[in-house]
């Protein structure tokens, strides 16, 4: 008897052998093969383009009494105030750096004429721009911008804002600059009501 289990065992596990030459696996660990009846990891969510027209907002010109640096900045502030509305795919001269716009149309880079504007406006497809300028005098600061159907080059809304020479109430008055042109309506903090005098 034990004779005979050796040589059923020695045929075994030469089968068995032949099986993992030829690449088989035992029945055991086939569910266990890597990708089978195992759930693939999610991917995470892409981010989905908004349908809204395509809307360029060009850095503002610093006139006289601003930094350089403080209109960039103003700028950036305007993108960010439209780009939470969610209604534009809102592009700033910045993102052109990252996008290597200027790699084709170096002839642009540096022009800030109506002709450049609407050159660049067209070129990256926007149905619209934002254009202004920021500058200082004595004690106030005068703020303007337009908003331009890059097309027809019409201005469709304007504004024009002054206000006291402090960083808040420059950044208070971007912000409704911006609405106005948007046609958003900006409400006011209301003061507080007064007491009366007993």
């Amino acid at each position: 008897v034990s004779f005979s289990l050796a040589i059923v065992l020695l045929l075994a596990s030469g089968a068995f052998a032949q099986d993992a030459a030829r690449g088989k696996q035992p029945e055991n660990q086939k569910d266990k093969q890597p990708g089978k009846n195992q759930a693939k990891p999610a991917e995470p969510p892409k981010k989905k383009a908004l349908d809204g027209p395509t809307l360029l907002v060009f850095d503002l010109v610093n006139d006289a009494g601003v930094d350089k640096g403080v209109a960039n900045t103003l700028a950036e502030m305007i993108i960010e105030r439209i780009t939470n509305l969610k209604k534009y795919n809102v592009v700033g001269q910045k993102d052109l750096d990252k996008m290597l716009f200027w790699e084709q149309n170096k002839q642009l880079k540096g022009c800030s004429d109506t002709s450049c504007l609407v050159q660049i406006a067209g070129a990256m497809g926007a149905q619209y721009y934002v254009e202004g300028s920021v500058g200082g005098l004595a004690d106030q600061y005068y703020i303007t911008l337009k908003l331009i159907e890059a097309q027809s080059v019409k201005v469709l809304e304007r504004s024009t804002e002054k206000v006291s020479r402090d960083e808040k109430a420059l950044a208070r008055g971007i912000e409704r600059v911006t609405d106005t042109i948007l046609g958003i309506k900006t409400e006011e903090p209301t003061a507080p009501a007064k007491s009366a005098a007993r």
